[in-house]
């Protein structure tokens, strides 16, 4: 495991999960014009794979939210997966892969905690030139979830974001893996 963290590390790869209040102007038809702000509680994440070649790479990733009774906080045993996403990713079991299957089943909350049409990640492919004239490719993948308003109608404590990636899936071992967490 802390191989596959070297690796995410000297290849570039960045990640980041976290939880945000966002304050909103908002335009309201009662306002008669004014807009008005209100907070939203968010939780955003973001993964940027360097290296990246749509024919040769691969990755896995999930975002978790681990609610009261999912087990103690940083060792929780179990969570929903809010958010995921893959690309031919070969089957071997990593680290994460194994800790992402051991999550007991969780228990869902009876109404909604979060906005069900927001978890879809956005993803993007740039391509960046280096110092000795080589175009190599990145790709972005990002989101923001929104929490309901309502604090009491949800009992998220932490998320924990997954990521496997190889640059090139041919070379089973040779694979960089992060695995980040944000409490609440």
């Amino acid at each position: 495991m802390a191989i596959a963290e070297l690796n995410a590390a000297t290849m570039g790869i960045q990640a980041g999960v976290n939880f945000s209040l966002r304050l909103v102007e908002t335009d309201s038809p009662g306002n008669m014009g004014k807009s008005s702000a209100i907070l939203r509680r968010q939780l955003e994440y973001r993964l940027v794979l360097p290296l990246f070649d749509a024919e040769r790479s691969a990755y896995r990733w999930s975002l978790t939210v681990h609610r009261h009774g999912d087990g103690a906080a940083d060792q929780y045993t179990g969570g929903e997966v809010v958010a995921q996403g893959n690309l031919n990713p070969p089957e071997l079991a990593t680290p994460a892969s194994k800790r992402q299957t051991a999550l007991a089943v969780p228990k869902l909350p009876k109404k909604p905690d979060y906005q069900a049409s927001s978890t879809t990640p956005t993803l993007n492919i740039r391509t960046v030139t280096s110092a000795d004239a080589r175009t190599l490719q990145i790709k972005d993948i990002k989101g923001a979830i929104e929490l309901l308003p309502d604090s009491r109608r949800h009992n998220i404590e932490a998320a924990t974001l997954s990521l496997t990636y190889w640059p090139n899936r041919d070379i089973l071992d040779a694979y960089a893996e992060l695995t980040l967490m944000d409490h609440q």
